[in-house]
Protein backbone atom coordinates (compact mmCIF):
# COMPACT_ATOMS: atom_id res chain seq x y z
CA UNK A 1 0.00 0.00 0.00
CA UNK A 2 1.39 3.31 -0.70
CA UNK A 3 0.65 6.12 0.89
CA UNK A 4 1.41 9.99 1.52
CA UNK A 5 1.56 12.40 4.00
CA UNK A 6 1.89 15.13 1.79
CA UNK A 7 0.48 15.46 -1.40
CA UNK A 8 2.10 17.96 -3.04
CA UNK A 9 6.08 17.97 -2.14
CA UNK A 10 9.04 16.76 -3.10
CA UNK A 11 7.95 14.90 -6.25
CA UNK A 12 11.55 13.38 -6.79
CA UNK A 13 11.83 11.18 -3.87
CA UNK A 14 7.88 10.55 -3.91
CA UNK A 15 8.37 9.21 -7.36
CA UNK A 16 11.67 6.63 -6.45
CA UNK A 17 9.51 5.29 -3.00
CA UNK A 18 6.61 4.64 -5.48
CA UNK A 19 8.89 2.53 -8.05
CA UNK A 20 10.47 0.95 -5.05
CA UNK A 21 7.29 -0.02 -3.56
CA UNK A 22 5.67 -0.93 -6.52
CA UNK A 23 8.40 -3.60 -7.45
CA UNK A 24 7.77 -4.81 -4.15
CA UNK A 25 4.38 -4.81 -3.70
CA UNK A 26 3.29 -5.87 -7.68
CA UNK A 27 6.32 -7.91 -8.21
CA UNK A 28 4.75 -9.81 -11.00
CA UNK A 29 4.37 -6.35 -13.07
CA UNK A 30 7.25 -6.81 -15.05
CA UNK A 31 7.01 -10.46 -15.30
CA UNK A 32 4.64 -10.70 -18.09
CA UNK A 33 5.28 -8.71 -21.35
CA UNK A 34 8.15 -7.36 -23.64
CA UNK A 35 10.68 -6.07 -21.43
CA UNK A 36 11.37 -2.79 -23.54
CA UNK A 37 13.72 -4.66 -26.08
CA UNK A 38 10.87 -6.29 -28.42
CA UNK A 39 11.54 -9.70 -26.46
CA UNK A 40 8.99 -11.17 -24.55
CA UNK A 41 9.54 -12.62 -21.03
CA UNK A 42 8.79 -15.63 -19.92
CA UNK A 43 5.20 -15.35 -17.41
CA UNK A 44 6.27 -15.53 -13.95
CA UNK A 45 9.85 -14.48 -13.81
CA UNK A 46 10.23 -11.57 -11.36
CA UNK A 47 12.50 -8.60 -12.94
CA UNK A 48 12.52 -6.56 -9.93
CA UNK A 49 15.49 -4.37 -8.06
CA UNK A 50 14.80 -4.50 -4.23
CA UNK A 51 17.34 -3.40 -1.59
CA UNK A 52 18.75 -5.65 0.18
CA UNK A 53 18.46 -4.66 3.51
CA UNK A 54 14.60 -4.74 3.69
CA UNK A 55 14.71 -8.00 1.65
CA UNK A 56 16.43 -9.37 4.33
CA UNK A 57 14.72 -7.77 6.97
CA UNK A 58 11.25 -8.85 5.05
CA UNK A 59 12.35 -12.21 4.53
CA UNK A 60 13.48 -12.84 7.77
CA UNK A 61 10.14 -12.11 9.81
CA UNK A 62 9.05 -15.20 7.60
CA UNK A 63 11.57 -17.75 8.47
CA UNK A 64 14.84 -17.22 6.59
CA UNK A 65 16.61 -17.51 10.14
CA UNK A 66 14.82 -20.14 10.97
CA UNK A 67 16.62 -23.57 10.30
CA UNK A 68 13.14 -25.30 10.41
CA UNK A 69 11.77 -23.06 7.64
CA UNK A 70 11.84 -23.81 3.98
CA UNK A 71 13.34 -20.18 3.04
CA UNK A 72 16.28 -20.73 5.68
CA UNK A 73 19.30 -19.13 3.86
CA UNK A 74 17.30 -19.45 0.45
CA UNK A 75 15.86 -16.02 -0.45
CA UNK A 76 15.44 -16.84 -3.85
CA UNK A 77 12.74 -19.71 -2.35
CA UNK A 78 10.75 -16.42 -1.41
CA UNK A 79 7.50 -15.84 -3.71
CA UNK A 80 7.68 -12.19 -3.75
CA UNK A 81 4.10 -12.27 -4.71
CA UNK A 82 2.54 -14.45 -1.52
CA UNK A 83 4.99 -12.19 0.62
CA UNK A 84 3.49 -8.71 -0.22
CA UNK A 85 0.11 -10.65 0.41
CA UNK A 86 1.28 -11.54 3.52
CA UNK A 87 2.28 -8.55 4.71
CA UNK A 88 -0.98 -6.37 4.01
CA UNK A 89 -3.05 -9.09 6.19
CA UNK A 90 -3.92 -7.53 9.32
CA UNK A 91 -1.54 -8.53 11.82
CA UNK A 92 -4.27 -9.63 14.52
CA UNK A 93 -7.87 -11.79 14.19
CA UNK A 94 -9.68 -8.42 15.81
CA UNK A 95 -7.04 -5.65 14.23
CA UNK A 96 -9.38 -4.36 12.11
CA UNK A 97 -12.23 -3.65 14.81
CA UNK A 98 -9.68 -2.36 17.36
CA UNK A 99 -8.56 0.03 14.43
CA UNK A 100 -11.78 1.56 13.72
CA UNK A 101 -12.47 2.04 17.34
CA UNK A 102 -8.66 3.51 17.62
CA UNK A 103 -9.13 5.90 14.87
CA UNK A 104 -12.90 6.81 16.02
CA UNK A 105 -11.40 7.73 18.79
CA UNK A 106 -8.97 9.94 17.94
CA UNK A 107 -11.26 11.85 15.56
CA UNK A 108 -13.83 12.42 18.53
CA UNK A 109 -11.59 13.40 20.35
CA UNK A 110 -12.77 13.81 23.93
CA UNK A 111 -9.86 14.54 26.08
CA UNK A 112 -8.09 17.10 23.41
CA UNK A 113 -4.76 15.53 23.18
CA UNK A 114 -4.79 14.22 19.40
CA UNK A 115 -3.91 17.19 16.55
CA UNK A 116 -6.11 17.64 13.84
CA UNK A 117 -5.29 14.96 11.54
CA UNK A 118 -5.88 15.80 7.66
CA UNK A 119 -7.19 12.91 5.35
CA UNK A 120 -3.94 11.23 4.41
CA UNK A 121 -2.76 11.06 7.69
CA UNK A 122 -5.57 9.19 9.46
CA UNK A 123 -5.31 6.78 5.93
CA UNK A 124 -1.82 6.07 7.24
CA UNK A 125 -2.73 5.80 10.75
CA UNK A 126 -5.17 3.49 9.77
CA UNK A 127 -3.53 1.61 7.71
CA UNK A 128 -0.79 0.79 10.32
CA UNK A 129 -3.08 -0.35 12.58
CA UNK A 130 -4.38 -3.03 9.94
CA UNK A 131 -1.54 -4.48 7.86
CA UNK A 132 1.92 -5.77 8.95
CA UNK A 133 4.12 -3.30 6.90
CA UNK A 134 3.56 0.10 6.25
CA UNK A 135 5.86 2.59 4.93
CA UNK A 136 5.06 6.27 5.38
CA UNK A 137 6.58 8.91 3.50
CA UNK A 138 6.47 12.73 3.75
CA UNK A 139 8.82 15.76 3.87
CA UNK A 140 9.61 17.46 7.13
CA UNK A 141 7.25 18.96 8.60
CA UNK A 142 3.94 17.02 7.54
CA UNK A 143 3.21 15.31 10.53
CA UNK A 144 4.90 11.63 10.50
CA UNK A 145 6.10 11.85 14.18
CA UNK A 146 2.87 13.07 15.23
CA UNK A 147 1.26 9.57 13.32
CA UNK A 148 3.85 7.06 14.31
CA UNK A 149 3.22 8.38 17.62
CA UNK A 150 -1.16 7.91 17.15
CA UNK A 151 0.06 4.64 15.33
CA UNK A 152 1.75 3.74 18.72
CA UNK A 153 -1.65 4.90 20.34
CA UNK A 154 -3.77 2.26 18.61
CA UNK A 155 -0.80 -0.72 19.13
CA UNK A 156 -1.30 0.28 22.74
CA UNK A 157 -4.55 0.11 22.31
CA UNK A 158 -5.01 -3.15 20.17
CA UNK A 159 -2.21 -5.13 21.68
CA UNK A 160 -4.05 -4.85 25.56
CA UNK A 161 -6.99 -6.44 24.22
CA UNK A 162 -5.11 -9.38 23.45
CA UNK A 163 -2.82 -8.96 27.06
CA UNK A 164 -2.68 -6.37 29.68
CA UNK A 165 1.30 -6.59 29.83
CA UNK A 166 1.96 -6.57 26.61
CA UNK A 167 4.31 -3.92 25.68
CA UNK A 168 4.85 -1.69 22.07
CA UNK A 169 8.74 -0.80 20.47
CA UNK A 170 9.10 1.87 19.28
CA UNK A 171 12.43 2.49 17.09
CA UNK A 172 13.76 5.60 15.94
CA UNK A 173 17.06 6.16 13.41
CA UNK A 174 18.91 8.73 15.46
CA UNK A 175 18.99 9.45 19.38
CA UNK A 176 16.86 13.00 18.19
CA UNK A 177 14.59 10.58 16.23
CA UNK A 178 13.81 8.86 19.27
CA UNK A 179 13.66 11.69 21.72
CA UNK A 180 11.01 13.18 19.85
CA UNK A 181 8.92 10.20 19.28
CA UNK A 182 9.06 9.36 22.99
CA UNK A 183 7.66 12.98 24.01
CA UNK A 184 4.76 12.94 20.94
CA UNK A 185 3.97 9.48 22.63
CA UNK A 186 4.16 10.95 26.52
CA UNK A 187 1.88 13.76 25.05
CA UNK A 188 -0.88 11.17 24.38
CA UNK A 189 -0.85 9.43 27.64
CA UNK A 190 1.33 6.76 27.12
CA UNK A 191 3.73 5.36 29.61
CA UNK A 192 7.36 6.01 28.25
CA UNK A 193 10.41 4.06 28.90
CA UNK A 194 13.44 5.80 27.01
CA UNK A 195 16.21 3.18 26.36
CA UNK A 196 19.74 4.50 25.57
CA UNK A 197 22.51 5.83 26.98
CA UNK A 198 22.08 8.92 29.02
CA UNK A 199 24.23 11.22 27.32
CA UNK A 200 22.34 10.99 24.38
CA UNK A 201 18.89 11.23 26.18
CA UNK A 202 17.25 14.64 25.72
CA UNK A 203 17.51 16.02 29.67
CA UNK A 204 13.46 16.32 29.71
CA UNK A 205 13.47 12.58 28.95
CA UNK A 206 15.74 11.50 31.80
CA UNK A 207 13.17 10.91 34.31
CA UNK A 208 11.81 8.04 31.56
CA UNK A 209 15.05 6.50 31.05
CA UNK A 210 14.99 2.58 31.56
CA UNK A 211 17.93 3.47 34.09
CA UNK A 212 15.57 6.09 35.97
CA UNK A 213 12.96 3.28 35.93
CA UNK A 214 15.26 0.80 37.83
CA UNK A 215 15.98 3.51 40.02
CA UNK A 216 13.06 3.72 41.31
CA UNK A 217 11.88 0.07 41.73
CA UNK A 218 13.61 -1.41 44.70
CA UNK A 219 12.61 -4.61 43.08
CA UNK A 220 15.14 -4.09 39.79
CA UNK A 221 17.89 -2.36 42.21
CA UNK A 222 18.78 -5.61 43.61
CA UNK A 223 18.59 -7.64 40.49
CA UNK A 224 20.96 -5.76 39.14
CA UNK A 225 22.90 -5.60 41.74
CA UNK A 226 23.13 -8.64 42.02
CA UNK A 227 23.28 -9.47 38.16
CA UNK A 228 26.57 -7.18 38.64
CA UNK A 229 28.28 -9.55 41.36
CA UNK A 230 27.56 -12.75 38.99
Amino acid sequence: MRLRVDRFLSRVPYDRMVAALGQMTNPMANGNGADGKGEKKEAGVFDISMDGAIREAILSTYGYDDPSSVLYKDSDACDLAELSRKLARPPLPNSVPLANQALGYMQSNPTGIFPPFNGPQMTSIGAALTRRLTLIHGPPGTGKTTVAAAAAFGFVHQCRNVSPHTKVLACAFSNAGADNLAEAMMKLGLKVVRVGKASGVAEALRDVTLDAAIGRDPTARRALEEASRA
